[in-house]
């Protein structure tokens, strides 16, 4: 019995880089939207509390007014932008949008730097220190959302601190430089650690992302072997291996018949004058024929039943359950299947049939038994086969004979 030759095993999964960074810009992207939601959802709150301690410090409350609602307006263009990008799922095009939330919060840090010289106006120079710790405050904590892109690190920091450093620029007293200097020591120790911790947390985005697609071709890499190791891969049936598997896992004591459930058939078949196929009409022909009738088994069995090639025109067909009459009507449909019409490749039309052999488990009787009976059954299936053509030719010849 020819055994199908053994598949090439599959190359070791690659990763496709550029598909690889092409989700690391999109989940960088995605990140950096969502915590900008959150940052233009959340600004009320402190430009609130900034504008009632101006209030409360004399400041005009018309200004303090306009300040508000113009930082409003800003993170509401925020919430809205961000929210459309996240809606729409977007994995391309990423650079637009980046640029255009960039432009907002570089807005949004120029009007919060707006705060120190309204605080100014203020007859209590207390008013301005108390400011600007706030806005040091929101400075700290809105870079956090901006570490996937240190632009965005960059703009909003300096976008802060420019009104209020263009205005002690201009008013350089004893105190606007102390502040100015704080700053300036702020500024420089905050974006130092933060340059680091946005190219850290890239990099971390990268590698889980990496790692994840990693897994995703060996998981895929483990399903192909396992496709390889179950299947033939000529035919696409299952292979020997798998076909034993299943029958030893439906023989007893591993499974028990239900209720009302026959015991396991088995069905061997083998294609007719197989070799006669190949010497005639070469091994491509005879592959065309063995995808073909694998094919024409599968479509007429059942979804319990499995279907295995064992050799090299071998098929064996499992049945979970059946009664005799049960296995033999499927092996007669399954006859004439492959016979009912030829099997063509290119300009041939070949006739195809097969023989089949039958067996039901008996109690008692083990896997080997089992196989040992259906082999003998096909075996004086196929010398009644091959008796009848002989019969056919002998009666043709002897009619050509008495013509003459």
């Amino acid at each position: 019995m020819n055994l199908p030759d053994a598949a090439a095993p599959p190359p070791p999964p690659a990763l496709d880089e550029r598909l690889l960074q092409a989700r690391v810009d999109t989940e960088r992207m995605r990140q950096y939207m969502s915590r900008e939601r959150g940052t233009g959802l959340s600004g009320a709150l402190p430009s609130a509390y900034v504008g009632w301690l101006m209030v409360g410090g004399a400041v005009d409350s018309g200004w303090v007014l306009a300040w508000w609602l113009a930082l409003l307006v800003v993170d509401l263009g925020t919430v809205l932008h961000t929210s459309l990008y996240l809606r729409h799922r977007r994995e391309a095009g990423h650079a637009p949008w980046l640029w255009r939330q960039v432009a907002l919060q570089t807005l949004a840090g120029l009007v919060w730097g707006c705060a120190v010289p309204l605080a100014e106006q203020s007859p209590d120079p207390r008013l301005a220190g108390d400011v600007g710790l706030v806005l040091m405050t929101v400075n700290a904590i809105a870079v956090i959302g901006l570490l996937h892109y240190r632009r965005a690190v960059l703009s909003w920091t300096l976008a802060v601190w420019t009104v209020p450093m263009a205005f002690f620029a201009l008013d350089p007293t004893a105190r606007h430089l102390h502040f100015a200097l704080g700053v300036g020591v702020l500024m420089a120790s905050l974006n130092f650690y933060l340059w680091r911790a946005s190219g850290q947390l890239v990099d971390g985005l990268e590698k889980r992302l990496r790692a994840d697609a990693l897994a995703a071709a060996l998981q895929q890499a483990m399903e192909r072997i396992r496709e390889l190791a179950t299947r033939d891969e000529l035919t696409g049936v299952f292979n020997r291996r798998h076909g034993m598997e299943v029958l030893r896992a439906w023989v007893p004591p591993r499974r028990r018949p239900r209720e009302n459930e026959g015991p396991p058939a088995l069905l061997l078949l083998d294609i007719d004058h197989f070799k006669a196929v190949n010497d005639q009409h070469g091994h491509p022909v005879g592959d065309a024929v063995l995808r073909e009738v694998g094919r024409r088994l599968q479509d007429t069995l059942r979804a319990s039943d499995v279907l295995s090639r064992i050799g090299g025109e071998e098929f064996m067909v499992a049945l979970p359950g059946a009664t005799r009459d049960e296995a033999l009507g499927l092996a007669e449909r399954l006859r004439v299947a492959i016979a009912a019409t030829p099997i063509g490749h290119g300009a041939l039309q070949l006739p195809v049939s097969v023989s089949l052999g039958v067996a039901l488990l008996a109690p008692g009787e083990s896997l080997e038994q089992l196989l040992a009976r259906a082999d003998a059954a096909l075996y004086r299936r196929s010398e009644e086969h091959t008796s009848e053509l002989q019969s056919r030719l002998h009666l043709v010849c002897r009619l050509l004979l008495e013509k003459k």
